[in-house]
């Protein structure tokens, strides 16, 4: 009867109450109630247990460190007014070396914690007995015999002095930190905290020190032993607190004296060590407990005794007690022990599974509340949900009816709302559709022309590029070809070779900025490729130095490079082109930034693993230097430094380019400088190690060409439609035994062609009638023509032009302006030569064959 009340009682309030307040209150009344109530519980019982169990840990482990660290401390002392009151009573005479000997021993014997136990007069004399280990003793003695060496003699068993010498070394006590702080004291006290060198610097100690008197009060010296701190670490070491807790003891300045993470109190820093503080510490947790205990008193001199707790950085709760150890004879340290609170879970675990077997209980009370609730709620709305699906389908006229007033009720009605206004939206939407593809299409046919006039444009500004180039270069070969040439004759006088030189010089400049300009165009439009080949290194540094040194000796500076470190490697496989340009860039700004002193190339390997070897260079120089305000600015193109003299001399993009070319190569270019101190440009690669063969250079440095030792006459046809470019290699073949035939065009060069039948053709690309590709792939058709070797020339962008004459059947390329070296080579290796050098020494000629390869 009353379940059946209570049942038609909850019916009729469901009825009335709204929906939202069925379905929330009951389950935030339960579970709220009961998750809340036991969390509120178990966090209390915890916290409290942690805290208790924290507290007493932590107050032991203080306690057990401040009587450990006292005790250890006292012994030393007790030892010296033992001996203090020896002497007193004449027992021992501080005269007598071998009895200050024969006691210092006796008692290192009886106290197995003594290691170092000595004696230091006003004199500077020195007595002191050293145990190293449990079967050597030492004697150490400095007197008028041994002056100004301390002399150190192997003890035997029973203490007596041997006649090994082990070592021999200058010293003087009294300048030492222990004797200087007992004279300073003038009673017992601690000598400042060393390092222990027979330690390598990684064990701290400390000397108890007393200076002793005669009755009438006269200074008869200083009685110390050495304490090492090591054992107290050890003592932290081995002391169990907790698996996470970390003890250490800092003196009031905040260095670390000892520790309980085996971590070294010891910093190096550019190859010296120093003393670690508590705040430069590698352990988070105690460089967490150095952070509050500086924010709570500014200073550790500040801190006394402090029981606290604390959250570090990564939000979790630790406690601190912090201890003072004190002595009469000066000793003023800090114990401070953390522990973290994660450190003691048993006891909120135990909370936590109550909790979740409470919250569990309230869980499964509200789901049976909510799936009578849910039954209620679910049927309307799974009518409703079916509706929609009829309307997603397409169905504009589907409806929903139900008879109730509550929530799903206004549901329904507005459901139904939606549905006449979708039906109406979608008619409306669909003709905006059409619209916006319309607009969409036509703003894709505008974006496809935008896109092609972009297009246009990079290609114009490339073929613009190419033919400036060729215009460029072209005169420029003749300039640099004909200086060259000239500059070999025999009859010119000083003032000639001078301006001949300057013309030479000039030229280059030119061809330099030329190319400057070039690369910043590629690299911006991300067309720089490197072109990886095997090379001998010490050979390419050979002629970068040979290059700068002629630059260097104009301006009578000192220029040299040097090799350093471990092995360089003989080949590597790098981009030979874009390294010459990085190290040629950088050397010519050091000479042309140095009017006096030197410039430096160093060379240096710093690691060589896997077949796999980086280098470092660097460019030292001794010149103007750059502003620190500069220095981020000179790497951004069309940036100079310097004064005005210099800055006309270059367009400012050598070393915003040379630093996007060690970027391609995986590098970054750094620089270092001062005004008035010069500058240091450095920059690592890392380069595969290649096997290189040897290989010998056409010209030396005081030899030329002046033949070949062929008996035949080579015959050899120049297609170019510049007559200069002809001329000049007309003058410079000729001379040496070769019979050269010209063509102005492709079309005239492959008539030509067919009626000599050169031995080898030399060919520009770019022609007027008929370009040099044609010509060359018509020549290539025909059978007699097929194995003749072709070089083409071009004064345009190298390595495209490069690619596509290779591509059509040439077989060697030569860049405008023509290096004559690089020719001799091809004509070399294609015509089988042998050159005959006139060498040029003390005034004397001889003639002499040189195979090249």
């Amino acid at each position: 009867m009353l379940l059946r009340y209570l049942s038609s009682y909850s019916s009729q309030i469901l009825k009335k109450a709204s929906l939202k307040t069925i379905l929330i209150v009951p389950f935030v009344i339960q579970v709220s109630a009961a998750v809340g109530l036991i969390s509120y519980l178990s966090y209390t019982n915890s916290r409290k247990t942690v805290e208790d169990l924290v507290v007493q840990l932590s107050d032991r482990a203080t306690k057990d460190l401040e009587g450990e660290v006292s005790n250890y401390l006292e012994k030393s002392h007790l030892i010296h007014q033992s001996i203090a009151a020896s002497v007193d009573s004449k027992i021992l005479n501080l005269n007598n070396y071998s009895q200050i000997r024969n006691y210092f021993w006796q008692e290192i014997k009886r106290n197995e914690y003594l290691s170092f136990l000595y004696f230091a007069n006003g004199k500077g004399d020195f007595i002191g007995v050293q145990r190293k280990n449990q079967d050597r003793d030492y004697f150490h003695i400095r007197d008028n015999s041994t002056v100004p060496n301390r002399n150190t003699y192997l003890l035997d068993k029973e203490g007596k002095v041997t006649n090994t010498l082990t070592t021999s070394r200058l010293y003087d006590p009294r300048v030492r930190g222990w004797y200087q702080a007992a004279q300073k004291a003038k009673k017992p006290t601690w000598s400042p905290i060393y390092s222990f060198a027979s330690s390598n610097y990684t064990i701290l100690g400390i000397s108890p020190v007393t200076p002793i008197y005669n009755s009438s009060g006269q200074f008869q010296g200083v009685l110390s032993n050495n304490l090492s701190l090591g054992q107290i670490s050890e003592f932290l070491t081995n002391l169990k607190i907790s698996p996470n807790a970390k003890a250490i003891i800092i003196e009031r300045d905040g260095n670390i004296i000892a520790t309980s993470t085996n971590s070294s109190p010891f910093k190096i820093s550019q190859s010296k060590q120093s003393r670690l503080n508590i705040s430069e510490t590698q352990d988070f947790l105690i460089r967490e407990t150095a952070e509050y205990l500086l924010k709570k008193y500014d200073r550790f001199s500040e801190i006394e005794d402090l029981s606290s707790h604390f959250e570090d950085d990564h939000g979790k709760r630790n406690y601190l007690e912090v201890k003072t150890v004190k002595d009469e004879f000066g000793i003023d340290w800090l114990i401070l022990v953390t522990i973290p609170e994660t450190d003691f879970t048993s006891t909120i675990d135990a909370n936590t599974r109550n909790t979740i077997v409470l919250s569990i209980l309230a869980l499964a009370i509200a789901i049976a509340s909510g799936i009578l609730t849910s039954q209620w709620v679910a049927k309307p709305i799974l009518k409703l949900n079916q509706a929609a699906k009829d309307i997603a389908k397409g169905n504009w006229d589907k409806t929903f009816e139900i008879d109730r007033s509550d929530e799903v009720g206004e549901l329904a009605s507005s459901f139904n709302k939606m549905a006449a206004q979708l039906k109406q939206s979608f008619s409306t939407l669909e003709q905006r559709v059409e619209e916006r593809t319309a607009s969409l299409k036509k703003a894709v046919t505008e974006a496809e022309m935008a896109k092609e006039e972009a297009i246009a444009a990079n290609l114009a500004k490339d073929n613009f590029l190419v033919n400036i180039s060729h215009e460029l270069r072209s005169p420029l070969n003749s300039i640099l070809g004909y200086t060259k040439l000239i500059l070999g004759s025999d009859n010119l006088n000083t003032s000639q070779i001078l301006n001949l030189r300057i013309v030479k010089q000039s030229g280059s400049h030119l061809l330099a900025l030329i190319n400057d300009l070039l690369d910043f165009s590629k690299s911006k439009a991300g067309k720089v490729q490197l072109n990886l080949t095997q090379f001998d290194l010490l050979e390419f540094i050979e002629g970068v130095a040979g290059i700068v040194q002629m630059q260097a000796r104009e301006k009578n500076l000192s220029f040299k490079y040097q090799l350093i470190g471990g092995e360089i490697p003989t080949g590597i496989k790098a981009d030979e082109l874009r390294l010459r340009q990085i190290l040629l860039n950088l050397l010519s700004n050091a000479v042309k930034f140095t009017d006096r002193g030197r410039v430096l190339l160093r060379i240096s390997p710093i690691a060589w693993k896997n077949n796999r070897s980086q280098i470092r260079f660097e460019v030292l120089d001794s010149g103007v230097g750059i502003s620190s305000s500069k220095l981020e600015k000179i790497f951004q193109p069309f940036e100079q430094v310097g004064d005005l003299e210099t800055r006309t001399a270059g367009t400012g993009l050598g070393l915003s380019i040379s630093q996007e070319m060690a970027q391609l190569m995986g590098s970054k270019i750094k620089v270092k400088s001062e005004l008035g101190k010069g500058s240091v440009f450095s920059f690592d690669i890392t380069f595969d190690v290649a096997e290189i063969a040897d290989v010998k250079s056409v010209e030396s440095e005081n030899s030329k060409i002046i033949g070949y030792g062929n008996d035949r006459t080579w015959q050899i046809l120049v297609v170019d439609d510049r007559k200069e470019n002809r001329l000049l290699l007309l003058n410079l073949l000729e001379p040496l035994g070769f019979k050269l035939v010209e063509a102005s065009n492709g079309k005239q060069g492959l008539e030509i062609a067919r009626q000599i039948k050169p031995d080898l053709i030399l060919t520009d690309l770019l022609m007027p009638e008929k370009t040099g590709f044609t010509m060359i792939l018509e020549l290539r058709k025909i059978p007699e023509f097929s194995l003749t070797p072709i070089i083409s020339l071009s004064a345009s962008n190298a390595e495209i032009m490069e690619k596509q004459s290779l591509s059509v059947g040439c077989d060697g390329f030569l860049p405008k302006p023509i290096e004559e070296e690089k020719l001799f080579a091809l004509l070399q290796k294609y015509l089988d030569l042998n050159w005959i050098f006139k060498s040029e020494s003390a005034g004397n000629s001889t003639s002499s064959q040189f195979n090249y390869g």
